[in-house]
């Protein structure tokens, strides 16, 4: 499988303190899958905590099928990250890529 990303991306963008963490408007990831079929992954309705975390609204459209959920990112070094919702739960959280999840939480994680 070949990944494109298409979000600011910067290795050390997650290494500075959680504590003053300041959400980013996110950004989109495509996992390309067999042949020429892909999925898209993005986030939007991005939201500041203020306790080093920021909540947006995980959604994805593509060959797997569509998918939408609520997604509590803990900002840092390693991000962790907690489901709050799954509004359209085909193909389901499990089916979300590791590599998005990076990804997408280093584009919302901006200098955090």
């Amino acid at each position: 499988m070949t990944f494109t990303l298409r979000a600011a991306l910067l290795i050390g963008a997650l290494a500075s303190s959680a504590a003053n963490a300041e959400c980013w408007e996110g950004g989109a990831y495509t996992e390309n899958l067999e042949g020429v079929y892909s999925q898209s992954w993005w986030v939007d309705n991005v939201r500041s905590n203020g306790d080093g975390s920021c909540t947006v609204d995980f959604k994805g459209e593509g060959k797997i099928g569509d998918f939408g959920g609520v997604l509590t990112i803990k900002c840092g070094g390693s991000p962790t990250w907690r489901w709050e919702a799954i509004h359209q739960d085909y193909p389901g959280k499990q089916s979300v890529p590791r590599e998005a999840l990076v990804a997408l939480s280093a584009s919302v994680c901006f200098g955090n």
